[in-house]
């Protein structure tokens, strides 16, 4: 029963009203050696502190197994892989289906072995 509330029932005001505001910054001219956070909407964020970069959670596809279900808000997916730096640490913090997308973790290893 629960699992059938879940798929089926719609919760009020679950979902922004309209699109989140997103300031698109270009990720690669950032300075090494300045301390930043980005945030890149849902639970995703780039820490860059003393000449590291740390990607936490990177969400670009997906929010579930199947697009119906569970779509990202919008303005949630400005950044994709193609914007992300090149990192030193990649840190997936839970196992949410969106954090493990496969496509985004393909695109971030062809990344790193280009550069």
């Amino acid at each position: 029963m629960l699992f059938l509330k879940l798929l089926f029932h719609r919760q009020k005001d679950s979902r922004p009203e309209r699109k989140i505001p997103v300031i698109k910054s270009d990720l690669r001219s950032l300075d090494i050696h300045e301390n930043i956070l980005v945030w890149f909407g849902h639970s995703s964020y780039m820490i860059q502190m003393d000449g590291r970069r740390f990607l936490i959670d990177p969400v670009s596809y997906n929010a579930s197994p199947v697009s119906f279900v569970n779509r990202p808000f919008a303005g949630t997916n400005a950044f994709n892989t193609e914007n992300y730096l090149l990192i030193d640490f990649l840190i997936i913090a839970h196992d949410h289906w969106e954090h493990l997308d496969c496509k985004v973790l393909i695109e971030l290893r062809e990344n790193w072995e280009s550069d």
